[in-house]
């Protein structure tokens, strides 16, 4: 595509971004997996072997995970991050339960943004003050 304004000169850019941190991440993603390769780490001992990766929050190892399209394994309270291919027959329940925590914290979180959205909807349509609008929507939960 040959630019024809700066519309199309900036959108090509953006392109040409988006498909060098798409290639960035395919490569770290390859990274962490090979980091894992025979072993369980925490978040901590991955940032301790990639300091670049570090954060206070463990965002960057948590994005990678994700970004692994399953290949790296995870849950809330699992011993860390571990290869899927690599999960040995008896530990397969384990990964049941940290399948059935994820599914609840789904659950939980869509529970909550649906009740912002009724909560922000009652206020809008009533142009009520925040605390009856809250009141409203929490009452109308429990019916």
């Amino acid at each position: 595509m040959i630019p024809h304004s700066a519309d199309d000169q900036a959108e090509m850019n953006l392109r040409t971004q988006a498909a060098a941190l798409a290639e960035g991440i395919k490569a770290r993603v390859e990274e962490f997996c090979q980091l894992l390769r025979g072993r369980c780490l925490t978040a901590k001992q991955v940032e301790a072997l990639r300091p670049e990766w570090a954060s206070p929050d463990h965002r960057q190892v948590r994005l990678l995970a994700a970004a692994s399209n399953g290949r790296v394994l995870s849950w809330p309270g699992s011993p860390g991050y571990r290869l899927t291919a690599e999960v040995a027959e008896e530990e397969l329940a384990q990964i049941e339960h940290g399948s059935a925590s994820l599914i609840s914290q789904g659950r939980e979180m869509i529970r909550k943004g649906l009740q912002l959205r009724r909560i922000a909807g009652a206020r809008q349509a009533a142009r009520t003050t925040p605390e009856t609008a809250t009141t409203e929507v929490l009452t109308a939960d429990k019916r």
